[in-house]
């Protein structure tokens, strides 16, 4: 079945859909992602935010393998692709899929099965895919802060990582002092993350646009010389 030929469904139906069937899922389910919304919606944030698009081929089998053998696989793929499409706009609206922090207590959300311990390790399996498309994109200068961004979308996946950043640095900050620092900031990384995937997929797009001298045009410095008696050489 071809992406175009899925029926597509509304935000709310397709969610809907996820989550009584993540709810639902036989012990034939399974894979990477954590089997509950805040996992899939972290996945899919991480994979919405490649630089460039990416072909759904290349992701939906994470997805579709957290489904029992009772479910179809089309419609789990109608609406995995259906939220995608939806997750990716509302994205552009600043409508992040996140979970509800108010009220969350930052080291809880580190255990696992919590809202955040699941986003977290759903942020950082959907990364991983993407992960060649930014490190191949992405100018120098600007690494630092992604790898920023992507400590704090993932850290709740793990209480290690606190231990091993404050560690690394040699710091008097317990670990917990961190966890509410990150939480305090996670809307803002989430954001940040989504207007770095723009600037940068704006870079290559203008890139793959520049027009092409062929050898023997004229140069474009303007020297009136052929390009390869010129600036190529």
């Amino acid at each position: 079945m071809t992406e175009t030929a899925v029926q597509s469904l509304g935000f709310d139906d397709a969610r809907r859909w996820l989550i009584e069937q993540l709810a639902e899922a036989d012990e034939g389910a399974g894979g990477p992602v954590p089997p509950s919304i805040d996992g899939v919606d972290g996945y899919l944030f991480a994979i919405a935010q490649a630089p460039v698009p990416v072909s759904a081929s290349e992701w939906v089998g994470d997805l579709l393998s957290l489904f029992g053998n009772e479910v179809d696989n089309r419609e789990a793929l109608n609406a995995l692709l259906s939220y995608q499409r939806h997750l990716e706009k509302r994205c552009l609206e600043q409508q992040y899929p996140i979970p509800e922090l108010n009220g969350l207590d930052a080291v809880d959300q580190i255990q696992p099965g919590r809202p955040l311990n699941d986003w977290s390790r759903g942020f950082d399996l959907g990364f991983d895919r993407v992960a060649p498309l930014w490190q191949t994109l992405i100018p120098a200068e600007l690494k630092a802060e992604l790898d920023s961004q992507c400590f704090a979308l993932g850290f709740f996946a793990s209480p290690d990582k606190a231990r091993a950043f404050l560690a690394s640095r040699d710091s008097q900050m317990r670990p917990e002092q961190l966890a509410d620092q990150i939480i305090g900031q996670f809307p803002k990384a989430v954001d940040l993350h989504a207007r770095l995937s723009i600037s940068v997929g704006d870079v290559a797009q203008a890139k793959l646009e520049e027009p092409k001298v062929g050898r023997n045009d004229p140069c474009p410095c303007g020297s009136g010389k052929k390009y390869k008696h010129c600036c190529l050489q």
